[in-house]
């Protein structure tokens, strides 16, 4: 028997089909019965069985470099009837649930064959190499394939954009979950599992530019986020609709709500212009300096750590911790002011993002390799590290509750990890660029993040609480 074609059961479970050498066998499960026997003068490299049983789908190498299909298909007489196509590659083989199609992968695409003419239905693309695994969803409505670094997802109605999942190594094998809300990937390197439940955000547009940060009020009823050109807007992240604008001179892209929720505090990155107060309901706006009453409840170290000082201070709004680079190693982990930790050169990866859990025992930092490290602050000991992203990491936010942390990166994907050991349960898909912020609402129940392709987006979050982790490694 080929190890590339292995004896396999119908989707039943009644029927097994064995490729051999010079012929494949279909037999009855249970009494052992042929019930279908084909002579082939070479091995059969992929096998595919009717979900009926009517008959199966095999691939032959042929000489010249193309593989031929057939269809073979038991009749009532007992004989078998052929139809087949010559492609110039066949790596892997299914059947949809109702017989419909033939699913092939050939080379850079997947053809939907039709059994009984084994005549192209339609190609499915967007694959970079190889496509080397296909597998129907359970209801027959989608259609996952992988290739090389991809899976892909297609709604074979037409009616949904295909989806993209990253992929490590080189693809071996897709399957869908029993309900067909999860899908595995196999491949030379690792498994990983996709949660492919409704993860469609609410898109709130109106900056011309990059979003560089995003922040809820305390209250959680308004959601603040400011761009590349200063601009800043308040939105009511349940309707989407704006309530507010503020359009200042230079770049802002760090803001906060005061603790009241009254007033919004924008600052400059790079510390070239002061920090400044905007009432979004009044519109007033005023300098936040030093000592000034009207900082209360405000962030004055905002003044202080901002921008390119004696070393470069990386940070998102939460005051009491940040990465501070001297040149480019070392990297110290500075929480409460103190020094609680120093990166050195040879770890993989210069961290470019940290957030610090809510009980302050353990940060987490992104890096620029695309992976999250997990930190005993105490020890200083690295405790975890996950991927899932090709870029850089650039976000990173604990839930309120510390019960999960998501990543955010320059591949535009979010990703929605086990706090204790950073294994992902699902991935967040929808920006078009980087993901630059991430800001949970106060009750957890909402996450706002803003994105490189000038969009703000707010997810539902509370579906990803109950997710259990699945391996990466």
């Amino acid at each position: 028997i080929s190890p590339d074609s292995a004896p396999s059961f119908d989707a039943s479970g009644r029927r097994l089909v064995v490729p051999t050498e010079g012929e494949i066998t279909t037999l009855d499960a249970g009494t052992g019965e042929v019930l279908l026997r084909h002579e082939e003068s070479r091995m059969p490299q992929h096998v595919a069985l009717h979900p009926g049983g009517e008959g199966l789908a095999c691939s032959v190498a042929s000489r010249g470099g193309a593989d031929t299909l057939w269809y073979l298909r038991l009749s009532s007489s007992g004989r078998t009837m052929a139809a087949r196509r010559y492609v110039a590659s066949c790596y892997a083989m299914a059947f949809a649930p109702d017989g419909k199609w033939i699913a092939a992968a050939s080379r850079l695409r997947v053809l939907l064959l039709s059994p009984e003419t084994m005549e192209i239905d339609r190609a499915l693309h967007g694959f970079p190499g190889r496509v080397t695994a296909v597998a129907f969803s359970p209801d027959g409505r989608s259609l996952a394939a992988a290739g090389y670094r991809v899976a892909r997802l297609f709604d074979l109605s037409g009616s949904v954009a295909p989806r993209s999942f990253p992929v490590k190594g080189r693809p071996t094998s897709v399957e869908f979950s029993g309900d067909g809300s999860r899908l595995a990937v196999g491949s030379t390197a690792e498994v990983r599992s996709y949660d492919l439940g409704p993860n469609d955000p609410r898109v709130l547009r109106g900056h011309a530019t990059w979003v560089y940060n995003v922040a809820f009020s305390p209250d959680g009823t308004r959601l603040a986020s400011s761009d590349f050109d200063g601009g800043a807007i308040v939105w009511n992240p349940v309707t989407g609709e704006r309530a507010a604008t503020c359009m200042e001179a230079g770049a802002r892209s760090v803001l906060q709500f005061s603790a009241d929720g009254t007033q919004l505090l924008l600052g400059s990155r790079r510390g070239t212009k002061p920090c400044r107060t905007w009432n979004p309901v009044t519109g007033r706006k005023g300098t936040a300096e030093p000592g000034d009453p009207s900082r209360t409840g405000l962030h004055d170290h905002y003044e202080e750590t901002l921008g390119y000082q004696e070393c470069r201070q990386v940070h998102g709004r939460d005051e009491r911790v940040r990465l501070e680079h001297e040149g480019k190693w070392p990297v110290r982990v500075v929480v409460n002011g103190q020094v609680s930790l120093r990166l050195g050169a040879g770890r993989p990866g210069r961290p470019q993002a940290i957030a610090l859990s809510p009980d302050e025992k353990r940060a987490v930092t992104g890096h620029t390799d695309g992976t999250v490290a997990l930190w005993d602050l105490s020890t200083g000991r690295e405790l975890a590290r996950g991927g899932g992203h090709t870029g850089t990491v650039f976000a990173l936010e604990f839930h309120p509750d510390g019960s999960r942390v998501v990543s955010g990166g320059n591949d535009g994907l979010m990703i929605v990890r086990n706090p204790s050991d950073l294994l992902p349960l699902v991935s967040l898909r929808g920006h078009e660029s980087y993901v630059h912020d991430l800001d949970f609402r106060p009750d957890g129940k909402m996450l706002a993040s803003a994105s490189g392709d000038g969009t703000v987006r707010v997810w539902d979050a509370t579906p990803h609480l109950e997710r259990r982790p699945t391996s990466n490694r």
